[in-house]
């Protein structure tokens, strides 16, 4: 799109905004939104260079240094306050940018930091961070490999240059177990990230849905894989026809189910397990925590700090499922 196309902003941007108002939509949560993500305009304008494209060499040959944040930024603050003039002050707009692109030449945190500035400027009333490019696609939708939480730092990097409402997630619970502090203790999330770290024999303590999800990943690889629940049940928080395939799949995957089995101690030759009263040792290499999320105090204390006004919600408040965290978001906006 060249400068003379990008003077006159998109009227389909405000035209959604209006029709969203319309409809009785009241919550930034479910607002307009400028899309602001990966390659798709405006924020693809934002980029200092498309690394190994000839659009990126012409904006390399243009801005050899990146160019001006404000200048490359400039169709994105077309679109808000076209937006804005449509809707009106009082509705609420919401933004999704990259908080980094994880590839030469991308957008840089720093970067995003200037931008987010720009957009609370604009009247931009919430900001979604997500992060990578077309090339760096792992970073934008996670596989199970990439650990939860992952952009929450990008986010608190944002949210330190503004005070509009910033996400973050859940950290792994820990329990108050003798031998936690064993090298071979790794959460779920670690596992996942990196499983050939892993041993021959692997316990997974927590019979959730990320412990049994996480021990049917563990079985693919070559090790013998335990799963520990202290319930009567194993994923009993799983959608029910999700749970029928999935607890059929932990079987054909050779995955050995304990219930009603309490861990006692971790030791460094294994588990110490009681069932029934009866303690037995449990031969492990690696000991995988599953056993459920805690809330994420970090985001929370930075705006304390900060002495800005923010709102907790979701698991920053206290660790859930997605619903609550969607519920409590949409209840907090409608009173913003």
């Amino acid at each position: 799109m060249v400068a003379s196309d990008r003077s006159q902003g998109n009227p389909k941007e405000g035209t959604h905004g209006k029709r969203a108002k319309r409809s009785g939509v009241k919550s930034w949560r479910e607002g307009p939104r400028a899309a602001g993500e990966t390659r798709i305009i405006p924020s693809g304008n934002s980029r200092p260079h498309y690394p190994g494209t000839r659009y990126g060499e012409e904006r390399k040959a243009l801005y050899p240094r990146g160019g001006r944040i404000l200048r490359r930024a400039r169709f994105l603050k077309e679109v808000v306050m076209h937006c804005r003039k449509v809707v009106g002050k009082d509705y609420p707009i919401m933004v999704r940018i990259s908080g980094n692109d994880f590839t030469p030449g991308g957008i840089t945190p720093r970067e995003a930091q200037r931008t987010a500035e720009y957009l609370e400027e604009w009247g931009v009333n919430a900001i979604h961070v997500t992060a990578g490019t077309h090339e760096t696609q792992e970073m934008t939708v996670q596989p199970m490999s990439i650990p939860r939480g992952c952009l929450v730092p990008l986010a608190n990097e944002i949210k330190k240059v503004v005070r509009i409402p910033v996400a973050a997630g859940a950290l792994p619970a820990k329990p108050d177990t003798p031998g936690m502090d064993y090298e071979k203790v790794i959460t779920a999330w670690e596992a996942l990230e990196d499983p050939q770290r892993l041993g021959e024999h692997v316990v997974v303590i927590g019979g959730g849905s990320v412990g049994a999800e996480t021990a049917e990943f563990l079985a693919g690889f070559p090790k013998e894989i335990t799963l520990v629940e202290m319930l009567k049940e194993v994923a009993c928080d799983v959608e029910i026809n999700h749970r029928k395939l999935l607890l059929r799949r932990l079987g054909e995957k050779g995955v050995k189910i304990r219930v009603r089995t309490q861990v006692r101690e971790i030791r460094p030759d294994g588990v110490m397990l009681e069932f029934s009263g009866q303690q037995e040792m449990l031969s492990a290499d690696t000991v995988v925590l599953a056993a459920g999320a805690k809330e994420n105090r970090e985001l929370k204390e930075t705006q304390q700090q900060l002495q800005v006004e923010f709102y907790a919600i979701g698991d920053c408040r206290e660790a859930r499922k997605a619903l609550e965290a969607i519920h409590e978001g949409f209840q907090t906006a409608l009173h913003l």
